[in-house]
């Protein structure tokens, strides 16, 4: 439906909502004040990536630097002191992860 002129002549015009609350500009209120309706009820909760894991049978420096989203040469910098040859990890070797 289409905005109409209302039978008063004022210049208002009467639409589709014509008598039930609408939410719009008109009920912005100070420019640093949050409107209560669009106030953050929640927040995604993101699992901190851990400072060190546990090398696991078959992994590789190149699988484990993918499972958390690191670089594998920063993951083998990171870890020169511990694994001398980043090539030949073993299983139980603990990796420190870069932040």
């Amino acid at each position: 439906m289409d905005a109409v002129p209302t039978p008063e002549g004022d210049g208002s015009y009467a639409g589709p909502h014509d008598g039930e609350h609408v939410a719009g500009a008109d009920d912005a209120g100070p420019a640093d004040e949050v409107p209560e309706e669009t106030a953050v009820l929640g927040a995604v909760v993101v699992p901190e990536r851990p400072r060190e894991v546990t090398v696991e049978e078959g992994e590789t420096l190149d699988s484990i630097a993918d499972r958390w989203g690191v670089d594998a040469g920063e993951l083998a910098a990171f870890n020169a002191w511990l694994v001398p040859n980043p090539r030949s990890l073993f299983p139980g070797q603990i990796l420190r992860l870069p932040a």
